[in-house]
């Protein structure tokens, strides 16, 4: 071969990977952006950019591998994948645990990400901008819709897509909001986004000026404190005002403005019992559903019920665990035994919990595994940025209170994306 072909093949090969870096990166900012989005738009860019990742061929080369504190957690995760893996050799519906493995199939692609890196070109400043600005744009494009709706009310009921009314035009618009799914993994990625926010606020205000950061600062809070209570999930209220609750106080504390430390911790207060007293979906809880699972209604809710049956059958699980993806069909039979009314099982209810969940179909070494990846988060972030990590840890672990968040791929995704801006965040900071 020739000197000139050689550096025609060397130049090709530059070019080329050139092209994929900036491919790559371009897709994970795209990534960021639509995490609030649908689910159809989510997944595509997700899987474009996993693909331009393998395409970029970072672990051919042995000059990329770097293993440090800050790949434990992802380490952890692709652990957490094997240990489901193996499960699905012990599952009784094996359809079912081969469709969950295909589901958090990113999981196991963790560790490689974390090992190989990614290329020079990501910024974790930048990607939390596109984040935050993804978010923001969903939620004045959802308040729009709603708005126009002459039933808007019922959204907060949770009420189906038959049971809105809208005219031909609106209807465009919301069947787009409808393909989200369900309104709590929105609501999720709006908390998040918050969080991100507030932690980057003095960066905003270096990038658009004092003004002009409050302005946006607070349009943002409000547009996505509104989509959070229209969107019902209640799990998602009390968690949002949680947070952003504990943010004003501890920006409040290190500016010692007391007066405003007892306002947040008045209007908090307040703002709960409103939620509590006037919310729609708080009065279809019902405590006497857990002791009497008979007298249930299809309005009730049934997380209660659902949690009762899941602990009182507890030592058939939780050495193993009922393989990957069986907890629902290990619940209807529970349900069945438990004389609960048929609505249950015509349902097919999972348990509304992510940590229940995990000790069903993985046992007890599934669910440790878990929380050492969530512990390991935030114990092997950098310094400066372990309170971020806490609070983003934190928004996903009482979410799992509630609900199964990576159950389904829109919960996946969000999760992978939080341990892998996390991760770039810490080695912009280290080096």
């Amino acid at each position: 071969m020739t000197k000139q072909a050689t550096t025609l093949i060397t130049k090709g090969k530059c070019a080329y990977l050139h092209l994929m870096e900036k491919t790559n990166y371009l897709l994970f900012l795209l990534a960021a952006a639509s995490l609030a989005m649908p689910y159809a738009p989510m997944r595509i860019i997700w899987t474009a950019w996993l693909t331009t990742w393998f395409l970029e061929f970072r672990f051919v080369s042995k000059t990329n591998i770097r293993f440090d504190k800050k790949t434990i957690p992802c380490l952890l995760v692709g652990i957490y994948f094997v240990w489901q893996a193996l499960s699905y050799c012990w599952a009784t519906e094996q359809v079912a645990a081969g469709k969950a493995l295909e589901r958090q199939l990113t999981f196991v692609i963790l560790p490689f990400i974390a090992l190989f890196g990614v290329n020079k070109n990501y910024n974790a400043k930048q990607i939390a901008r596109w984040f935050v600005v993804g978010v923001f744009l969903t939620a004045i494009w959802y308040l729009s819709v709603c708005l126009l709706l002459d039933n808007y009310h019922n959204i907060s009921q949770n009420k189906p897509y038959s049971e809105l009314e809208f005219d031909s035009f609106i209807k465009g618009f919301y069947t787009y909001f409808n393909k989200i799914k369900h309104r709590f993994f929105f609501s999720t990625a709006a908390t998040l986004a918050s969080v991100v926010l507030f932690f980057y606020f003095n960066d905003l205000k270096k990038k658009i000026g004092r003004l002009y950061s409050w302005i946006f600062t607070s349009v943002f809070f409000v547009a996505t404190l509104s989509v959070v209570i229209l969107s019902g999930s209640r799990a998602s209220i009390v968690t949002y005002l949680l947070l952003l609750f504990v943010l004003l106080c501890k920006y409040f504390i290190r500016k010692r403005n007391w007066v405003f430390v007892f306002i947040s911790i008045f209007v908090f207060g307040y703002s709960l019992c409103m939620f509590y007293i006037y919310h729609p979906r708080m009065q279809n809880i019902h405590i006497d559903d857990v002791t009497n699972p008979t007298a249930f209604e299809t309005d009730d809710e049934p997380r209660f019920a659902i949690w009762n049956s899941t602990l009182k059958h507890i030592d058939e699980y939780i050495v193993t665990g009922k393989g990957v993806g069986n907890s629902i069909y290990f619940l209807s039979k529970k349900f069945e035994e438990d004389n609960y009314p048929a609505y249950f099982m015509e349902r097919g209810f999972h348990s509304h919990n992510q940590y229940l969940e995990t000790l069903i179909e993985s046992g007890i070494l599934g669910l440790l595994l878990l929380l050492c990846t969530m512990f390991a988060l935030v114990k092997y972030s950098e310094k400066r940025y372990r309170m971020l990590a806490l609070f983003i840890v934190s928004v996903f672990c009482i979410n799992f209170l509630s609900d199964t968040v990576i159950r389904p791929l829109e919960g996946v995704i969000l999760f992978s994306f939080s341990v892998i801006f996390l991760l770039i965040l810490n080695r912009e900071e280290k080096n």
